[in-house]
């Protein structure tokens, strides 16, 4: 058995699914603050957080791979699917960096008098 294993016997898959999802939602803060530092021109103040949010999704996901093995083939063949779909887009010469304006997060305060 592996630590992976070790610890969804211990707590449970449904629970360890859960959690999964618990540290993605705190990565993904993270790395949206890391990304807003960067677009401003910033240098990025919380680098040692997002490593720490990253080691514990990289954790989580090992765990969920071992309780949804049965969806393993499902999994390679959107990956496959999504990927040509993003060649597609880049041999298309199509822009792959989006603003932060187009995505609806205007900083306020940024130069904003809202």
């Amino acid at each position: 058995m592996s630590i992976y294993s070790d610890t969804i016997d211990h707590y449970g898959p449904s629970l360890q699914l859960i959690k999964a999802g618990e540290e993605m939602a705190e990565f993904a803060a993270e790395l949206i603050h890391y990304g807003i530092d960067m677009q401003l021109g910033q240098k990025p103040k919380n680098g040692h957080d997002l490593a720490e949010e990253w080691a514990d999704v990289e954790i989580m996901l090992k765990q969920v791979e071992i309780i949804l093995y049965h969806l393993k083939g499902d999994k390679h063949q959107e990956k496959k699917r999504k990927l040509d779909r993003l060649h597609d887009m880049i041999t298309q010469k199509q822009d792959a960096v989006i603003d932060i304006e187009k995505l609806g997060c205007g900083m306020v305060g940024a130069g904003d008098a809202s």
